[in-house]
């Protein structure tokens, strides 16, 4: 039967699911901040002062920034592992309290038991498939832990070989059935797609294409699915890709240019804008992108 203590982390699996859409949403900050550490690594403040200052500079800009982060993503995620009494947080190695508790049930369960297995399983793997690359910060030991645990157990109550997506060597994927799609309708989920004459910088109708493209791939690095055809639409916003019949072949060349799985055709071309939801992010890579060609 299932404890209490193993309805409590279902129940916690179950609102990171619920919040997974709002935790990308937040992407673009946490984008800002890596940016931030990835201008201070190229700094040697302990060399010169001007390296220095503007060092300072950018840890101000971080900590002003991070502080959204820890209220927007890191505050809601404590409070509810707390809530849910999942783990003793302040220690630096996750002890799942529910742990004995899931080894008696792999071993004594019912029908019921096992639908609501199932449930939390998708609803992890779903949740862990499209924020894996999200950056927790201080959570990032939590989750590497708590994914290590819940490979093992969910990986018996597999239908489909989908648990493999829990592991670092993840793909991404717009929901549990494009997931397993990709498991088992590839035969190599790592190769690169066959090598192309065509390129991502010759679609783009500017002289700037390869320069633009460079940056796509820091500033939204892991993109996909939706956002990638936020991405798309902000390109034609500027006429920099024809606004017809372009999809289809956008994301082929998306695929073959970033080194990461942009999710399937369909997860991108499906997706109907929401004019309201979507035009801030929309506005956001126009202007970014703006930036690049004015530069």
């Amino acid at each position: 039967m299932i404890t209490e203590r193993v309805q409590n982390l279902f129940d916690f699996i179950d609102w990171l699911h619920s919040q997974t859409e709002y935790f990308l949403s937040q992407q673009q900050l946490v984008d800002e901040l890596n940016e931030i550490r990835a201008e201070q690594n190229k700094l040697s403040p302990t060399k010169h002062f001007k390296d220095r200052e503007k060092f300072d500079s950018l840890q101000r800009e971080f900590l002003e920034k991070f502080a959204v982060v820890e209220t927007r993503i890191i505050n809601p995620i404590y409070e509810k592992i707390k809530f849910y009494d999942v783990t003793d947080i302040s220690t630096p190695i996750v002890n799942l309290k529910a742990l004995e508790d899931l080894l008696h049930l792999k071993n004594n369960y019912d029908e019921q038991d096992l639908i609501k297995i199932q449930k939390a399983k998708n609803q992890y793997i779903i949740y862990r498939v499209k924020t894996h690359w999200q950056p927790y910060f201080s959570f990032q030991l939590f989750f590497s832990d708590l994914d290590r645990e819940l490979y093992e157990y969910f990986k018996f109550f597999e239908q489909d070989n989908e648990v493999e997506y829990i592991s670092t060597k993840t793909v991404k994927a717009e929901s549990l059935e494009d997931l397993v799609m990709q498991f088992t309708g590839r035969k190599n989920l790592t190769n690169k797609p066959e090598p192309t004459t065509d390129s991502l910088s010759n679609l783009i109708c500017h002289e700037k294409g390869p320069e633009i493209v460079e940056n796509i791939k820091v500033r939204f690095k892991n993109i996909q699915g939706k956002r990638l055809k936020l991405l798309l639409i902000s390109l034609q916003n500027l006429d920099l890709l024809p606004k017809d019949r372009i999809g289809a072949k956008f994301h082929k060349l998306c695929e073959a240019e970033f080194n990461w799985n942009v999710g399937s055709y369909n997860a991108m071309n499906k997706y109907d804008i929401n004019d309201v939801y979507d035009k801030p992010e929309i506005d956001e890579m126009t202007e970014y992108l703006k930036t690049i060609i004015n530069q």
